[in-house]
Order: structure tokens, then sequence, then C-alpha cells
């Protein structure tokens, strides 16, 4: 179910750092999915979220937490998202821009 949120996004820089861009609103929808095989249950849960800003600051690597986040951003992360894909699609009407992000 799409679900109208907040979120920041979260990056390590080369000496381990963490520095947060605040996204502001976006889109996200949860996939839940499991098959049952012969070996047990395998399970392909996932997220995507639509940034409604084809600028938006977002790479693959980068964390992503939603609504409020602590001060200390290395707590933050462990709770945290990782973004696995970004897909910008900045053609069409203004209103249709936006990014994609495959998180997990």
């Amino acid at each position: 179910m799409p679900t109208n949120d907040t979120a920041v996004i979260i990056r390590t820089d080369e000496n381990g750092d963490y520095s947060a861009v605040y996204v502001g609103k976006c889109m996200r929808q949860d996939t839940y999915a499991s098959d049952t095989k012969k070996y047990g249950e395998e399970r392909a849960d996932s997220m995507s979220v639509y940034i409604p800003d084809v600028n938006a600051d977002a790479c693959k690597g980068d964390y992503i937490v939603f609504g409020s986040v602590p001060d200390d951003l290395s707590e933050a992360v462990k709770a945290a998202h990782s973004i696995r894909s970004v897909t910008r699609h900045d053609y069409g009407s203004e209103d249709m821009r936006h990014v994609k992000l495959g998180v997990i």
C-alpha cells in the first residue's frame, strides 16, 4: 500500500563519516513476497520509494530513514534501509517527473 512520508538519505564518505540529506515528501510502497521451495521458504521483500524531485541527491549504496532521525547518524544507519537502485524519470510533464529508489 502506498504511504506518504518524509525521509532522510544518509551517505558515508571515504573517512567513514555520515552526512544526511533531508528529502522532504516522498511516497513509499512496500512489496512482500515469498515462495515455498523444496528446501524452505524464500523471501523477496523490497520497497519502492518515489521522490517528486528529479534533483534528489540519492546514490546506490546510501541509506534511507523515514520519519525523524536521531542526532547520532551511526545509530540511525543501524535501523535504515539500503538503497539498491536509483532511476531518474526526468521526462514528461513537470508533475510526472520523479526519482524511483529500489530499497531493501
